[in-house]
């Protein structure tokens, strides 16, 4: 299990603008926390899912195309591969809780191809105070228990707050499979065409699929996994950028400094520099 807790200012300098978040979308009990001063993050997506508290100020959570303002002493709920992104107009510090489903699996089947109404939701004071305590506190070790606990106790409050309709959209489902297949094999030479014999679908459906959710050429969206993965290693490992290029799904080393550069607006070497404060 990971669990992390990071002050970050100004954290668009460091994020990579992409879609699809690899880190948060594999492992079993899987856990992080980081905390995020001044809160901006660009549309993205991943299988894990995610909660907010702001502990200050207010941040613009988007949802699709709707956005909610969640203010000081409030919670946002993002689902499973669900499209989001953030933004502070004035100033914010939030909390950021990724998790894997695992942790509560009644509430995961619960809410299993369902479609919330809205993503902000209010605790009990009881409730808060626990959370507080408990989960979005960085001077405590965190165990497997605890966390189910209070995660379990956050989600009552979140079924309390947000109203969950089955979706009757075949397109969602698949939507599901189609990044699950993707996200485990983005580091091969995989296309639409491949995608589609794996999964059974005609080409052109499976790619209408992906538009309604994801306004991005396939192919690119594939490169801003390989990205994501780069970015991981550069970050935390001591490989050559040759190697990362190579083990990251890259054909060329030349090829993945021009991609990457497109999709950070850094070369590998410049982002790799970068130190979080």
């Amino acid at each position: 299990m990971e669990i992390k807790y990071i002050i970050i200012d100004k954290s668009y300098l460091f994020g990579v603008n992409m879609y699809y978040q690899q880190k948060n979308s594999v492992g079993k009990y899987f856990f992080e926390i980081i905390r995020y001063k001044d809160f901006y993050f660009e549309q993205h997506l991943h299988r894990h899912y995610e909660l907010i508290y702001v502990r200050e100020g207010a941040t613009d959570v988007k949802i699709g195309n709707d956005w909610e303002k969640v203010s000081e002493g409030e919670c946002a709920f993002i689902p499973s591969n669900t499209l989001h992104s953030y933004k502070t107009d004035e100033t914010s510090i939030v909390d950021v809780c990724v998790f894997s489903a695992d942790f509560i699996p009644v509430f995961f089947n619960e809410i299993r191809q369902k479609r919330p109404n809205k993503c902000k939701f209010t605790c009990s004071k009881h409730v808060l105070d626990y959370a507080k305590n408990e989960l979005f506190n960085v001077n405590k070790k965190h165990d497997v228990f605890a966390l189910k606990s209070v995660l379990y106790a956050l989600a009552g409050e979140i079924l309390k707050c947000i109203k969950f309709t089955k979706s009757l959209e075949k397109t969602d489902v698949l939507f599901d499979k189609l990044l699950e297949y993707v996200s485990v094999n983005f580091k091969e030479d995989i296309s639409l065409d491949t995608a589609s014999k794996e999964l059974g679908y005609e080409k052109h459906y499976l790619s209408r699929c992906f538009h309604q959710v994801i306004p991005m050429n396939f192919s690119k969206y594939i490169n801003t996994l390989r990205v994501d993965f780069a970015s991981e290693l550069l970050q935390n490992t001591d490989m050559s950028i040759t190697e990362i290029a190579l083990e990251s799904g890259f054909q060329s080393i030349r090829n993945f400094n021009r991609v990457f550069c497109e999709v950070t607006g850094k070369t590998p070497r410049e982002f790799s520099s970068i130190t979080t404060l």
